[in-house]
């Protein structure tokens, strides 16, 4: 039979932001407010070259299956280890 399966999944991108600031905190909160990734819009960056010239991310993220239960009755759930 047939049942409706919940599969929780984290995907996770990780990359890197060359910026050109005073001090780490300072970089730090510019990528913040500037920087952004949607799956609708892909990557984001608000600030100006000079301020975030380069950037290096990959489009395919890391997929982890957190896991896993039945929706209908919910007898089974399956948490996956990290």
């Amino acid at each position: 039979m047939e049942r409706i399966i919940r599969v929780n999944v984290t995907y996770t991108f990780k990359g890197y932001y060359i910026v050109r600031a005073d001090t780490s905190k300072a970089a730090a909160q510019i990528v913040d407010d500037n920087c952004s990734m949607t799956l609708s819009n892909g990557l984001t960056v608000n600030a100006d070259e000079s301020v975030i010239p380069d950037w290096n991310f990959p489009v395919h993220p890391e997929t982890e299956i957190t896991g896993v239960s039945y929706e209908q009755d919910k007898p089974l759930v399956i948490q996956l280890a990290k």
